[in-house]
């Protein structure tokens, strides 16, 4: 992935969470985001805890399987579902954080913010 779609990413996951994004390191990857009043480092895409977090604050149904992890991306209370995957082959951990942010960045394009319309 590159840094540029890495940092839109991580941003879009952001604004899906409702958090602000107070700087982005060009040395470090992720991003600083004020969540509850404090600046702190946020990356989950390479943080368990951060992709966790994520995954709990927007109440993200996550499935497994011998081959991928699916988090949904819904938004609402429908029926129409829409994930992200992410193989095993980045392994377990990182497939679930990367699939994890992808849902929640999809959360904040136009189609979307328009699935529950």
């Amino acid at each position: 992935m590159s840094t540029i779609a890495y940092r839109e990413l991580i941003a879009m996951a952001a604004k899906a969470a409702g958090y602000s994004i107070c700087s982005n390191d060009e040395r470090a990857p992720g991003a600083y985001v004020e969540i509850n009043g404090s600046v702190t480092h946020w990356n989950p895409v390479h943080d368990d805890g951060d992709a966790l977090r994520l995954a709990v604050h927007l109440r993200m149904p996550i499935w497994f399987d011998e081959m991928s992890t699916t988090a949904d991306q819904r938004k609402c209370g429908d029926h129409g579902w829409r994930v992200e995957t992410g193989l095993y082959d980045l392994g377990g951990y990182a497939a679930t954080r990367l699939a994890i942010v992808r849902a929640a960045a999809d959360r904040t394009t136009e189609q979307g913010a328009t699935q529950c319309a």
